[in-house]
């Protein structure tokens, strides 16, 4: 089950869109994901800008998942997002294992016209998050990756 919370006065800011905390598991991810397009829905965000964030938020979420509770046992993801007039930023906390280097991949898009079998079979996540944010930052401390997106705001 995938728990909205809410948060003091002193954390919530009017803009605050969602705060979510769930267990790292796939079908709670979905759970979320679902909860994040309801919230997502109530804003004057443009429809275009929604679905950038869904995508984003989707591939994040399952890589940390997929990725950063690899071989371990699920523990909790928190995700919120808050939204400003020309931005949304999105803060996804995790105590999973750390990126590759404690630092965000420098990915190069593949050669879409190379032949098949030389396109890569996966690594387009990235590329794809950071393509959809203007900025991307993560930090590790003390056990927790923080992981900070700003994306672009329309309204509609």
């Amino acid at each position: 089950m995938v728990r909205v919370t809410r948060t003091s006065a002193k954390e919530t800011a009017p803009s605050a869109l969602f705060c979510l905390r769930f267990e790292a598991r796939p079908l709670r991810v979905r759970a979320a994901l679902q909860d994040i397009r309801t919230a997502l829905r109530r804003t004057a965000l443009c429809p275009e800008c929604q679905g950038d964030l869904q995508l984003l938020l989707a591939e994040v979420l399952n890589n940390v998942v997929e990725h950063a509770y690899a071989g371990r046992a699920p523990g909790e993801v928190c995700v919120r997002a808050a939204e400003s007039a020309a931005e949304v930023h999105i803060v996804v906390r995790d105590r999973g294992g750390p990126l590759p280097n404690e630092a965000i991949p420098q990915v190069a898009p593949a050669d879409l016209f190379a032949p098949v079998e030389n396109l890569p079979e996966g690594g387009f996540g990235w590329l794809l998050i950071q393509t959809l944010a203007s900025r991307v930052e993560y930090y590790r401390s003390d056990g927790e990756n923080r992981l900070e997106l700003w994306v672009p705001a329309v309204p509609a």
